[in-house]
């Protein structure tokens, strides 16, 4: 924001919203002088209507000289911030699960073919003796993950 609110200095307003966590636990809406509720909330709710989270939107506005009144500013903000959100990248995040694979170097092989259906995150690889390898996984796939690598004779432990 600090960054914006410089490269922005002679604007009038900087409202925002934003929502955090997977299950939406944080939020904010920020009118920033506006009167109350007419800028941060329309923000908020376009963010609420895509569902999304772990975002943030900001809209500058800069006065031009014409009062928009409240519902013609609720309107701005709302049309900006869904104009924005409609044109960025969205990148999904899901929940993940962490586990620790033990097996013989001679399974690597073997290992790699099967995580290759879940997607792994490789977060630590050990290749010694015994080898072992730490992943996360889409919270989602566990049971099918705990199920496989039982199947084909790994040991794994979940992480906490």
């Amino acid at each position: 924001m600090n960054q914006l609110r410089r490269s922005h200095f002679t604007a009038q307003h900087h409202c925002y919203a934003y929502v955090i966590g997977l299950k939406p636990q944080a939020f904010k809406a920020y009118d920033d002088g506006e009167p109350g509720h007419s800028a941060g909330d329309p923000i908020l709710g376009q963010i609420r209507s895509m569902q999304l989270t772990d975002v943030m939107v900001v809209v500058v506005r800069y006065f031009g000289g014409t009062k928009l009144g409240v519902g013609g500013l609720v309107n701005a903000y709302k049309s900006a911030a869904a104009a924005a959100l409609s044109q960025s990248e969205l990148v999904d995040h899901y929940e993940k699960i962490q586990f620790n694979i033990l097996y013989s170097y001679e399974r690597t092989h073997l290992l790699l073919d099967l995580l290759r259906n879940f997607e792994p995150e490789i977060l630590e690889k050990k290749f010694e003796q015994d080898c072992s390898m730490l992943i996360a996984i889409q919270k989602e796939w566990s049971d099918s993950f705990r199920e496989k690598m039982q199947l084909n004779d790994f040991t794994i432990s979940l992480v906490p």
